[in-house]
């Protein structure tokens, strides 16, 4: 029995993770539409793959998509076939999502007891990080699980017998993984993994196998797997394809000006992530830094170089990612197994061995249980005034008028209440678990409630604020609304060049073109034509079409309202 012990326990703690896991990823693909542009962009490049039978240059509306590689497209293709549909990137996010919480998890039991490697799971999934990206159907998530494997096989290469088989298997294992990032997110896939092995490996030079000539074998496998695919992309492309696809998405994405118009996106300063410390890191953001301490302490008094390694990740990417000019709370992601890693470490250590600074960190996990219930109540205030004196919203923020009121119609009454009432059970549960860590002082159960608070604000976003939110500024909407006419259309045109791709998945056309000073003329041709965009671009690109032509459709998404223009009646037979 006692032989078999372990195991259960490994079946037991995988089973938890990939439930908890599953809670966090899979409630969004039923309760919540695609959320513009990305997510709808994305699974339309995996669609073109599909109807332009071209699984080689990726494209998106009728044009090479240089953007990004193929690899996390080629993979929403294959569960698009199989029926997943809108939520084929979302499928392909979330089993990268939890597969990274697993790598987290083995690698915790490798190198430290029970239950640090239960926690350093639970730490990374319970992280808002995790829980505000693992469910979008986007490339972070596959980046993420790609790189940590990368990460993770470099380090178990490192510490490998020098010049035996599996330190061989290793450092391919790493390089291998390298390309497959590559192919997911370009140039980054092999600065994330490199930078922070590099770092690791110059720390510990005595103390690990640097890899010797496994490097050029591992190099050569790296350029394999990239070049299997860029090589004909780039002769399929052309040579303005190849251009984009590398030396322009590498400097402008570094240097926004370099990189042309379309790379100049979220610039914000070095220090940018630094001051989004405080949401990135909830609800650790108090007691990080004390489990940073923890890891090198512990290093340096136990010689514990899996805590070390885990410092040292998380600092390198963050410099990493502080360096280019563009800068996005998704670009973070690689940095939530560190920071499990880290929080599993300490709260193992805490719970077994007893806290280093005791009184600090029951202070700090009070306040954490108390900052967790503020954000709530302060979350079910702001759903009150919304739902039902939403008044008070528009007298803040009048240009979300029209919005409060969309989803304030996709709520129904009960909704409304039931929302309310879920949101002030999270904060009493919250509130419960400062109450039984002042009474009890038992640590452990205080942060049951706390992971049960979270996973519980998890599923009560999916229901009650992104599913009304999305829906309510979805261009599914709008398309279903004109879904008639768009069928009879002999042209598609749209206004919105930002919006190049969603109304085609909502559409099931290849190239919808984008026009803006031929609009009059477009609706002058003598054939069917419908024309989508916003309200404002119609006014400024042909003030009297919205006067002259029919209006299919109109709906309030986001801030502004977007309009479907026909330019024949429907009662006769043309134009």
């Amino acid at each position: 029995m006692s032989n078999r012990a372990p195991e259960i326990h490994l079946l037991r703690d995988i089973l938890m993770l990939v439930l908890l896991g599953g809670l966090v990823v899979i409630p969004s693909m039923a309760t919540r539409e695609l959320w513009s542009p990305d997510e709808p962009r994305y699974v339309e490049v995996a669609r073109e793959m599909i109807a332009r039978s071209d699984y080689l240059v990726p494209h998106l509306n009728g044009e090479a998509y240089a953007e990004k590689p193929p690899l996390f497209f080629w993979l929403a293709a294959a569960f698009y076939r199989c029926g997943c549909g809108y939520n084929a990137g979302r499928v392909v996010a979330g089993l990268a999502a939890i597969g990274t919480v697993l790598l987290v998890y083995f690698f915790a039991r490798r190198h430290w007891p029970s239950p640090a490697p239960l926690l350093a799971g639970l730490a990374m999934l319970m992280s808002l990080l995790f829980l505000s990206h693992a469910r979008l159907g986007v490339l972070d998530p596959l980046f993420a699980f790609l790189t940590t494997a990368a990460i993770l096989a470099g380090h178990r290469a490192l510490h490998s017998q020098r010049g035996s088989g599996a330190a061989a298997g290793w450092w391919l294992a790493f390089y291998g993984t390298v390309g497959l990032a590559v192919l997911t997110k370009g140039h980054v896939g092999l600065f994330v993994p490199g930078v922070v092995v590099l770092a690791y490996a110059l720390l510990n030079r005595r103390q690990v196998w640097g890899g010797g000539h496994w490097h050029a074998f591992g190099a050569v496998l790296l350029l394999v797997i990239v070049g299997a695919w860029l090589v004909p992309a780039g002769i399929v492309g052309g040579k303005s394809y190849l251009y984009n696809l590398t030396v322009r998405q590498l400097v402008g994405r570094v240097i926004p000006s370099a990189g042309g118009h379309r790379l100049q996106i979220h610039p914000q300063p070095f220090y940018h992530y630094a001051l989004q410390y405080l949401w990135f890191a909830f609800p650790w953001t108090l007691l990080f830094p004390l489990a940073a301490t923890e890891a090198a302490v512990a290093w340096r008094q136990r010689h514990n170089e899996a805590a070390l390694f885990a410092l040292f990740w998380f600092i390198a990417v963050c410099v990493l990612f502080s360096i280019p000019a563009g800068k996005r709370a998704g670009y973070l992601l690689p940095l939530a197994p560190a920071m499990g890693l880290l929080m599993g470490h300490y709260l193992g250590v805490g719970t077994v061995e007893g806290w280093r600074f005791p009184r600090i960190h029951r202070h700090l996990l009070l306040a954490t249980f108390f900052l967790a219930a503020l954000v709530l109540l302060i979350l079910t205030a702001t759903a009150f005034t919304s739902v039902w004196t939403p008044d008070v919203v528009v007298r803040f923020v009048p240009q979300y008028a029209p919005l409060v009121a969309e989803v304030r119609g996709e709520m129904g009454m009960l909704m409304r209440l039931f929302g309310i009432v879920a949101a002030l059970t999270l904060a009493v549960v919250a509130i419960a678990g400062a109450w039984v860590l002042l009474r009890t002082r038992r640590a452990l159960l205080s942060l049951i409630c706390l992971a049960a608070v979270l996973f519980g604000v998890s599923l009560y976003a999916d229901i009650f604020v992104l599913a009304p939110i999305s829906r309510a500024r979805s261009e599914r909407r709008l398309c279903e609304a004109a879904a008639l006419d768009l069928a009879e259309a002999d042209a598609l045109y749209t206004l919105d060049p930002s919006l190049a791709g969603v109304y085609n998945l909502y559409t099931r056309r290849i190239s919808i073109p984008v026009i803006g000073n031929h609009l009059a003329a477009a609706l002058e041709e003598p054939r069917r034509v419908v024309v989508i965009g916003s309200e404002d671009n119609f006014r400024r690109f042909a003030p009297a079409a919205l006067e002259r032509y029919r209006v299919v459709a109109r709906l309030q998404i986001r801030p502004e309202a977007k309009v479907v223009l026909a330019n024949w009646n429907r009662d006769t037979p043309g134009p």
